[in-house]
């Protein structure tokens, strides 16, 4: 599959028109397992270029559809589960363990790599990532068995976020991911700012911690409605003594969830 396969590489100029494309030729020639997988790949890459609302759209109303299952639904469990969770919305945790639950029975990296990642986040934002940890590890080695560096410096992000220890990603870093596994936050915010993932820039901002790259995750937080995260990037201006921007107002929250 093109769509989900460039999905997977973030290269959207190419796989958002070709999902849907392929959903439009489905829909016409009557194939719903089509649809369903091509619909739950188009909304995890809504996700990733910060669409919150077509992702959880079209992922809710796949998990809703009668006879939901396999990869599609799979996929649209996980990126609700990563809306709700940035978005600070109840309901997370029944969708990443039907997710976790799926993955394993297949024993796949594509399944056990992005639940890991999901999971891990999730954890992460609660202060429990430990927790995860050995998923993570789990999923990595059968990243580092097959080669599948997307996999391989994900994964390591998550650990490196873990423990700050690098692994060896310096040398041979690929993505923005192995950027900031490797320690280098300031090169994984081009990188993200580059292939269009705002919530990922605006964290690697975070790690850059200038009053500046700072100011600039808030901006970005604030646009998506990633609550949780804002809050977290305030507290850390906070910290350092940095002036803090005025909030969103009641009206314009208004206007973003409407």
């Amino acid at each position: 599959q093109i769509g989900s396969g460039d999905g997977e590489l973030r290269r959207y100029d190419v796989a958002v028109p070709t999902l849907r494309e392929g959903i439009a030729v489905a829909e016409a020639r009557e194939m719903p397992a089509i649809v369903h997988y091509e619909s739950a790949w188009l909304g995890r890459c809504q996700l990733e270029v910060g669409n919150w609302d077509e992702a959880a759209k079209l992922a809710t109303g796949l998990i809703r559809t009668d006879g939901s299952e396999g990869i599609g639904r799979f996929v649209a469990l996980i990126t609700l589960a990563w809306v709700r969770a940035r978005r600070g919305d109840p309901e997370v945790a029944g969708l990443v363990d039907e997710a976790l639950e799926f993955a394993q029975g297949t024993r796949l990296l594509q399944r056990l790599w992005p639940v890991a990642a999901c999971r891990s986040e999730i954890a992460w934002m609660a202060g429990r990532i430990d927790d995860e940890l050995a998923l993570v590890a789990e999923a990595s080695a059968l990243a580092i068995d097959l080669g599948w560096a997307p996999a391989i410096e994900e994964l390591a992000y998550w650990q490196y976020v873990a423990d700050g220890e690098t692994r060896g990603v310096a040398a041979h870093a690929k993505t923005p991911f192995g950027l900031a596994a490797a320690g280098h936050p300031g090169l994984a915010a081009a990188g993200w700012a580059e292939v269009g993932c705002p919530y990922e820039e605006a964290t690697a901002r975070m790690a850059i911690g200038t009053a500046a790259e700072l100011k600039a995750a808030v901006n970005i937080l604030e646009g998506l409605g990633a609550d949780p995260m804002r809050k977290r990037a305030i507290g850390m201006m906070r910290d350092a003594g940095i002036t803090v921007p005025r909030g969103p107002t009641a009206s314009s929250r208004q206007t973003r969830m409407t």
